[in-house]
């Protein structure tokens, strides 16, 4: 989540981890519910700010025989998997599965406030930090995992290109296609 406003990054600490934990709120869907949904509630959850999604110029290709275009979006920008498993059973060892985690890019307000009582039971440990980008990415490098920095890089890079896009745009410049979005 980026405040676009400050361009600070919410980081979230498992304050329970004597070392410390950080993170960038993620979470499992619920039946019947989109991965969308998923993503904007357990951002909320976690955090304890209210987002949305941010529109960005994420570069995608259209269908085949179509020129690439850049287009406002709420796509994932980033998918990671990780298999867990196998696991010994009583009569049978379960192959395991594969964890699916599909990244969105959310934008809090500028003058957003957390709140304590979005948090799940087991979630009560958490507390939010809005960081500039260079104190997330040393979180995150320190107290966190290389994904996740990943995540962070890849959404920060998307964000800032996309602002550069528009900039371009206001001034009468050339953008690099398609439709560009000012954020606010």
């Amino acid at each position: 989540m980026i405040q676009p406003s400050t361009g600070k990054v919410a980081i979230v600490w498992d304050t329970k981890h004597p070392e410390g934990y950080a993170f960038l709120p993620k979470g499992r869907k619920d039946v019947g519910e989109s991965l969308e949904q998923a993503a904007l509630r357990e951002a909320t959850e976690e955090s304890g700010y209210e987002c949305q999604f941010l529109p960005l110029d994420i570069p995608h290709h259209c269908p085949k025989g179509s020129a690439p275009s850049r287009n406002p979006s709420h796509e994932p920008i980033y998918v990671s998997v990780i298999h867990n498993g196998p696991h010994r059973r009583r009569h049978y060892i379960d192959p395991g599965t594969e964890y699916f985690t599909f990244w969105y890019i959310a934008q809090i307000a500028a003058d957003a406030i957390p709140r304590d009582d979005t948090r799940m039971p087991d979630e009560q440990s958490y507390r939010t930090e809005l960081l500039s980008y260079e104190q997330a990415s040393a979180a995150l490098f320190q107290f966190g995992t290389l994904e996740q920095l990943q995540v962070l890089n890849v959404a920060y890079d998307l964000w800032t290109q996309s602002l550069k896009d528009a900039e371009s745009a206001n001034r009468g410049g050339q953008s690099t296609g398609g439709q560009t979005t000012m954020m606010n």
